[in-house]
């Protein structure tokens, strides 16, 4: 209801704003008419009667009249009046005492009461007067001259015509002294010589005074095209507006395509219009501080041609100036948009970064805990026999324990810190041989369409993450066609720059290959798009997804130096775009080695590792296969148990990351002492972590937690024979 008597109140407010524009334009053209008019006239009389014949018609006043004071009455000497069939004016006019002061000084006098009888003493009494206003005037012929008007409509009309009427008088007074010097010059006999001297004086005058004013107009020019030039060219958006009315008079290049407008549809259009409507109220208010203070800033919501908004800073400057008619407001308009979308990727980024670095942890420390049940799994199945009661018991230990790893890799993914295989890949053998197990993953009831018959370039990347990156990309399909549908899976060559309707490829000198995973599904809308990287969000229910599938492909993307794009539209499904760098090897796909028999030794190892468990089934891997196993639970322990034993120590197992003395620090430390001595380092971190970086080059080998008893036992044994 308040939004609507504003609207109400400002509709109004333009409504009078455009009687005064009217009324002012009338005014000029009254002005202009009657300057025309009399320079064409030679008598007084002529010039005095035209005159009030056009501001009567004009200005729709019943009487206008002119004439002298003298003594006690009002002598006419000229009258123009319309509408009355009797007789005009009398020549002598006998004013009541009451008005007669204040109409031979100049006033408006307002007649409320018995308007007729008072009129009666010197008009007919068919006008009924409301008021009547009287302008002085002298001439060289007149000395106490006087102008009359009457009016029989409001009584606040009369003062505002004063001024415009004021003015009238004035040029027309001007031209009959004019007309009079003229006349006086004809009478008086000047001799010819001094008629010359006097119009060359004139002229030179003359001359000077437009030499002078033909340099001020060059240089107000020169500014002027310096300003239009500025005005035109500026990136931002510029407008002026007007105060009373808060209408744009003009706008500049850059404010039409910002808005998506034609100049034409911009200027005269309300300033408050341009913003969305719940920031008008605010923009209102900044406004009416300009109007006190002379400027005001404010960062709002902007509305272009489609409906569409975006964010804008708007600065507002009162210009008050001579060289303008009147006041008017200065306004600068910057777009925010690549700004706010920058600081909302900088906060994005900062984000992911800290939940990547709590995921890692996550993932780090619960890589110890599968070590020791996929360990220990291992360990079971090498000792049960074929057909033995508890080895499918075992296997479904085993089988849960690596779907946690597959959901820690996840995790590591995300974060950037899983161990990557990267090696020559071809991307449509990849999905090609995933083709089976991708549609048992979205069942039946949905068409699983590949195309890869194009032969693609070989790409540098994980064998592992790249079909965790397409089983993501599927069960995200399948959980958006809950009625079926179709998944279609392209592999293409693409340059730089892929086709219009696609995403540019930042890098545009490269050569890429492109996944397209399209589903016809629900498709999601601009609020879940704006998220859908964002690792733990998820639409569907607690029980029914971990929020991780999107940031996992996300974050091994990144790791692969990819770029990923994506399109989306309520009901008409999905399709997601990722571009590999193309790589110069030639693609392989290894495959899974044979099972082998766990190499044997009879060495002295020393683990060193915090946790209990990981030390506990480190020895009962190696302790079996002959080794001397001895345990220390920190790094501290460690060097403290060599320098008290006498027995030598053929290779160190440790952890990177451990409570007080870090695997780099020990690894620094066992090398100054026992520069020769075998050291092993193993971590749920990949190799490229700061802590593995600064031991890396003292260090023989390194193992990627969780453990299994083949990859410990063959490095140990690697190692050893080195």
């Amino acid at each position: 209801m308040g939004e609507s008597k504003d609207l109400v109140r400002k509709v109004r407010e333009l409504e009078r704003e455009n009687e005064r524009l009217a009324e002012r334009s009338e005014d000029l053209m009254l002005l202009g008419l009657v300057s025309e008019l009399i320079q064409g006239l030679e008598s007084e009389a002529d010039i005095l009667e035209s005159t009030l014949k056009r501001v009567s018609i004009i200005k729709t006043l019943p009487v206008a009249a002119c004439g002298f004071v003298r003594d006690e009455e009002i002598q006419l000497l000229h009258s123009f009046d319309s509408g009355v069939e009797e007789t005009s004016f009398s020549k002598e006019i006998h004013p009541p005492d009451v008005i007669f002061d204040k109409l031979t000084a100049g006033a408006c006098v307002s007649l409320k009461e018995d308007a007729a009888t008072v009129a009666g003493h010197f008009w007919p009494s068919a006008y009924q007067f409301t008021a009547i206003l009287t302008l002085p005037f002298e001439t060289r012929k007149i000395r106490r001259g006087l102008f009359l008007f009457g009016d029989t409509h409001a009584s606040y009309r009369l003062p505002a015509l004063s001024l415009t009427l004021q003015r009238l008088v004035e040029m027309v007074t001007s031209r009959l002294d004019n007309l009079a010097l003229l006349d006086e010059l004809k009478e008086v006999n000047i001799s010819q010589d001094q008629k010359v001297a006097r119009r060359t004086r004139e002229l030179t005058d003359l001359n000077r005074e437009l030499l002078a004013e033909i340099a001020n107009r060059k240089r107000a020019e020169e500014a002027e095209h310096l300003c239009a030039h500025i005005f035109k060219n500026a990136e931002w958006g510029v407008a002026a507006c007007s105060i009373a009315g808060r209408q744009i008079m003009q706008a500049n290049p850059a404010l039409v395509k910002m808005l998506g407008l034609a100049e034409a549809d911009i200027t005269g259009t309300l300033l408050l219009q341009l913003c969305a409507e719940p920031q008008r109220a605010e923009l209102e208010r900044h406004l009416l501080t300009a109007e006190q203070t002379g400027q005001c800033s404010l960062q709002t919501q902007l509305k272009r041609k489609d409906n569409s908004t975006f964010p804008a800073l708007m600065s507002v400057t009162l210009i008050e100036e001579e060289d303008f008619p009147r006041p008017f407001f200065a306004v600068n308009i910057q777009d925010l948009s690549e700004r706010v979308f920058l600081e909302d990727q900088l906060l994005q980024a900062q984000k992911m970064e800290s939940i990547g670095r709590l995921a890692g942890g996550v993932a780090h420390d619960f890589n110890n805990f599968l070590s020791g049940i996929i360990g220990y799994s291992d360990l079971i199945l090498l000792e049960l026999p074929p057909g033995h009661a508890m080895r499918k018991k075992a296997e479904f230990i085993l089988d849960s324990a690596q779907k946690a790893a597959a959901l820690t890799r996840q995790l590591l993914a995300f974060s950037r810190k899983q161990v990557m295989r990267m090696e020559p890949l071809q991307l449509d053998s990849i999905v090609e041989h995933m083709a089976g197990m991708l549609s048992r993953i979205i069942g039946e009831d949905i068409e699983l369409v590949i195309d890869t018959d194009t032969p693609t370039a070989a790409i540098l990347a994980d064998k592992g993450q790249l079909e965790q990156i397409l089983m993501n990309l599927a069960v995200n399909a399948r959980d958006a066609m809950p009625d079926g549908g179709q998944l279609q899976i392209a592999i293409d060559n693409v340059k730089g720059k892929t086709e219009p309707a696609q995403t540019e490829i930042t890098d545009s000198s490269g050569s890429f290959v492109e996944l397209r995973v399209s589903d016809t599904g629900t498709g999601m809308s601009r609020e879940v798009q704006e998220k859908a990287l964002e690792p733990f969000f998820t639409t569907k229910r607690q029980e029914e997804g971990t929020g991780l599938g999107l940031s996992t492909v996300y974050g091994i993307v990144q790791q692969h130096k990819a770029q990923i794009d994506f399109t989306s539209e309520p009901g008409h499904g999905t399709t997601f775009r990722i571009y590999f760098p193309v790589t110069n090897g030639s693609a392989q796909i290894p495959e899974a080695p044979d099972r082998v028999a766990l190499p044997r030794g009879n060495e002295s190892i020393l683990l060193v590792d915090d946790s209990l468990l990981l030390r506990r089934l480190a020895a009962d891997i190696l302790s079996p296969l002959g080794y001397q196993v001895s345990e220390a639970a920190s790094g501290q322990e460690a060097l403290e148990s060599l320098a008290v034993t006498d027995r030598a120590v053929d290779l160190i197992l440790s952890d990177v990351i451990m409570p007080g003395l870090k695997g780099s620090q020990l690894v620094e430390a066992l090398r100054s002492r026992q520069p020769e001595i075998s050291i092993v380092l193993m971590s749920g971190y990949p190799k490229d972590h700061e802590s593995i970086q600064q031991a890396r080059a003292l260090v023989s080998d390194y193992i990627q937690k969780p453990l299994t008893p083949k990859e410990l036992a063959e490095t140990v044994r690697k190692v050893l024979d080195a």
